[in-house]
This record gives C-alpha cells, structure tokens and sequence, in this order.
C-alpha cells in the first residue's frame, strides 16, 4: 500500500496545496490532522453543542432542600462575607456563635458566587418585571437561574473530558465521541445538570483528577499531578464524602511511580507532595470551617451519628442502586448495561487502568449502599451515582473501540434510543408531584422503590405522552416570554451545531481518505 495524494480530484489537489504549505508529507499530514488538531477542533464542538443544549432544556429553579442551603450561604459570602444563614435554611444548625450555618459542603457554594454576582446583576437591572409578581415562584428568578449555569458548565466539561480520557486510553475517536455524546443525552446526567446540586461539579473534578493522572506519564509531570490533586480536592470542598475515592486515586498514583515507571524514590515522594497538597489542603479548608461554625474540627453539622448513618444492610442499598425499578442505575440509564458489558475490553487493552476504575467505582457503589439515605431522598433517580456514571460510560467506547456487528450496532442502538426517552421524560416532567404523592408513607414509598408498575419511569412518561403537566422548562417556571425565545434559539442552534459538526467530522475523515491511494 502507497501513500500519496488523489491528484486526480479537485479534493485532491487541495490536499496536494496543504500538504505543500505544511510541508509535511502525506503520512505525517494525516498524523498531523488527526493528533494535533482535531481533539481541539470536536471538545470545541461538544462544549458548544451541549451549552446549547442544556440551557434550551435549563430548568433554572431550586427544588432541593440541598441546593437551597447551599445558596443561602452563596447570597451570605456574596453580600455579607459571612458563611452564617437564616435560621429556617434548610439543613441548618446553630453554631458556637449562635448564628445558623448549613450542614453541606463550602465548595459548592463558593463556585455559585461568580454566577450569583451575574444573577444579582441582571435582577437588579435588567429583571423582567414578571419574575417579581406575586405569583411567581420564589426560587425562580434571575438569581436562581444563573447558579444554576454552574451545573450546566460542569456537566459540559465533563463530557469533553470523558471524550479526551477515551482517546488517552487509546480508544479509536468515533468511540470517544459516541461515549461522550451519549453521557450527555443518555443517562440521568443531564437531569442533574440542569441543578445547583453538587452531582455535576463532583463529578467534573473526580473526571478531572483522573484524565490528570492519565496524563502524568508524559512531559509536564508534576503540573499534570498537581492538577489532578486540585481536582480530587476541589471535589471534597464540594462534598465531603467524595473522600471516600482518594485511597482509590492513591493506590493509583503509587502503583505508577513505583511499580510502573519506577521511578526513583525521591522523584517519586516529590511527586507524591505535589498530588498531595491540594488535597491535604481541601481537608485544612473544611477542618477550618467546621471550627468557624461548631467550634470542633470534626463537626460537620450532620445531626444522625454515624453509627445510624451507617445502619443500612448494605445489600439493600446494593440491591436498589443495581436492580431496583425505583432508583436502578440501569433502570434510569439502560445504556449503561451495554457500557458495563464493554468493560471486558478495558480489561484487555488497559488492565491497570480497568482494575483502578473499578476499585473507584466499588468503593463509591460500597459505601452509599451501606447509608441509610441510599436513595438520595425525594430525587430523580440514583442521585449518588452520577458521580461514577462517566467512569462506566468508557465502556461503552472500549465496546465501540472493539467493533460491533449487525447485532451490536442493534444492540447500542436500542439501548441509547431508550436511554434517550427516558431522559426526556426526566426533563420535561416534574418528578415532585410523583415524588411528593409516594412520599407520604412508607408503604408507598416502598412500592415506588421495588415494584416496577410504581417506577417514576413508568408513571412519569405515562404523564408526558398524556401532557399532564406543563413542560418541566424555565421558560414554564417563571413564566417568561424571553426564556421561551431563547430556550428555543438555543435549541435551533444546538441542532445546527451537531449537524455542522457531524458534517465536518465526516468530511474530514472523506479527506484523510482521498490521501489514501491503494
């Protein structure tokens, strides 16, 4: 096989001019086309696509006690420099000072004070006067809507990290590019991406952390390491529990200085400082803010001791997050049973890889199966996995990666088109009034939970086909005029942008083919 330019197109002797500007020859114009640039050219395509996609689906209001504390004490630091809250805040405790504070994480709430700067802004002068009858909704205005953004920009970046850790994994980039699109539009990451809940920030800092260590063996060492201990500790100043993966990322990092790369032992422990500080200092942070609050360095403000957190049989919780038709990871996500099943090729091209992620994925499944509010309360499906969602979903490239025949592409065809639906269904109806009608008792909390004719998958898309409710959008919230208007620009422009950037994709591989002459 010859490599030279098709000369006999008019294709071709634009190739002939690129490759004669470039001075490159046809080979390494192809390499240089495909390494160097195009990674850049479609993690530009997925970030605008998705940022349109999102905000044409945003939903711009706080519904979560959570997220609600977690904004009062962004209004506190944007306005008054103080962490202390109202006392009917939602998960509040009286502090040593005898002012409240909330109970969740600082991080959160220090990322919502650019947004709710922008939100306050636009409030006080540009505030559509609707928002502000008495008959709109308190936790819809512009303040509510622009922290919001802040799920939206991590959500984003996390599929474009998913599709950059794929490639670094040495998945073919048709693979990266399926896994990253169908995160973002197949699984219950994009109902969580429309909150100011911590689900989408944790898990664009624990993605973060590992594409980083994915990185690390190259050029630019110790910036890699530092990033990625910035990310894991970014993701514990967000939520606490997101310490239980550092052993995972430690045992990780220790496998690859010493074992892998053998390094030397003093390259090694500097190394090992420079992954270490910002978590260490993440854990300084939150020690600090304990102290402020409750006056000891343990403290965090939860009322239930561990010991009763703790008293869930495991399987139960085990048991729901897998297989239950109420809070299934794969009942709200089913193209995840494909991706898992995909995990078997991980295995074969990156064993050392596969076996971490896993031991991350464990430990994470393990420990919220053990707690008492596995469930993650009156939410949309296994809120506590989403963390882990991108993780599995490189499964679903390592498949792709590997080949897929008529029964495959059938296979992850089906399983996407129904992931798809069921998401719709997450978006455009409100899970509350199920939620708040099967919440009233334990017996019918029950049977949402394990009996799949109660499933808010089946109930909810019953109320979406027969338009029980109004469109669970921003622009039905408030209500506004203008969200209509740009929630339907946005989605015009989201659709423009994905053929646009299937189009260039696809030409781009009909030209590395007209560079190829057998």
């Amino acid at each position: 096989m010859e490599l030279r330019p098709a000369y006999g197109t008019r294709r071709g002797a634009m190739s002939r001019l690129l490759v004669g500007v470039l001075g490159l020859s046809p080979t390494s114009f192809d390499n240089h086309m495909g390494r160097k640039h195009t990674r850049v050219l479609i993690s530009i395509w997925l970030s605008i696509f998705f940022a349109l996609f999102y905000v044409a689906t945003a939903r711009g209001t706080l519904t979560f006690g959570d997220d609600m504390s977690m904004l009062s004490v962004t209004r506190s630091i944007a306005t008054e420099g103080s962490v202390a809250v109202p006392p009917g805040t939602p998960g509040a405790k009286l502090g040593v000072d005898g002012r409240y504070y909330s109970k969740y994480g600082l991080g959160q709430s220090l990322l919502g004070v650019p947004f709710y700067l922008i939100g306050a802004f636009i409030q006080d002068h540009y505030s559509d006067r609707m928002l502000l009858a008495e008959h709109a909704n308190p936790n819809a205005n512009p303040l509510t809507y622009c922290v919001c953004l802040l799920g939206i920009i991590s959500t984003v970046g996390t599929v474009v990290l998913l599709y950059l850790s794929c490639l670094r994994l040495g998945f073919d980039e048709s693979a990266s590019i399926v896994a990253a699109l169908a995160f973002g539009t197949c699984t219950f990451a994009w109902f969580y991406a429309r909150t100011f809940m911590t689900e989408p920030t944790s898990t664009f800092f624990f993605l973060l952390a590992f594409y980083c260590l994915l990185r690390c063996d190259g050029g630019r060492r110790f910036a890699w390491l530092f990033l990625s201990g910035l990310g894991l500790g970014a993701a514990i100043l967000v939520r606490l529990q997101n310490a239980i993966v550092v052993p995972a990322f430690a045992i990780w990092l220790i496998f690859a200085l010493w074992v892998w790369q053998k390094r030397a032992f003093k390259d090694s422990l500097s190394a090992a400082a420079v992954w270490s500080a910002p978590v260490l200092a993440s854990f300084g942070v939150i020690a600090a803010y304990n102290y402020v609050r409750f006056g000891n360095v343990s403290d965090t403000g939860l009322a239930a001791p561990l010991k009763v957190i703790f008293e869930n049989p495991f399987y139960v919780g085990l048991y729901g997050l897998l297989v239950s038709p109420g809070k299934s990871i794969f009942w709200y996500a089913p193209i995840l049973i494909v991706a898992v099943y995909g995990w078997r090729f991980i295995w074969i091209k990156c064993p050392r890889i596969t076996g971490i992620v896993a031991l991350l994925a464990a430990t994470y499944l393990l420990f919220y199966s053990h707690i008492i509010w596995w469930p993650g309360g009156g939410t949309w499906g296994p809120r506590f996995m989403v963390q882990m969602v991108p993780f599995l979903m490189i499964g679903l490239a390592a498949l792709i990666d590997q080949g897929l025949g008529l029964v495959g592409r059938i296979a992850v065809g089906t399983t996407m088109a129904l992931s798809l639906f069921i998401q719709i269904v997450s978006v455009l109806v409100s899970y509350i009034p199920y939620e708040a009608l099967m919440d009233r008792t334990s017996e019918t909390y029950d049977r949402l939970l394990w009996i799949p004719a109660y499933s808010p998958i089946i109930i909810q898309s019953r109320y979406l086909i027969h338009h029980q409710y109004p469109y669970d959008l921003a622009y039905n919230a408030y209500p506004s005029s203008f969200l209509a208007h740009l929630q339907f620009i946005a989605f015009i422009g989201a659709l423009a942008v994905f053929g646009v950037g299937i189009r260039v994709f696809f030409n781009r591989h009909n030209l590395d083919s007209m560079l190829v002459e057998k």
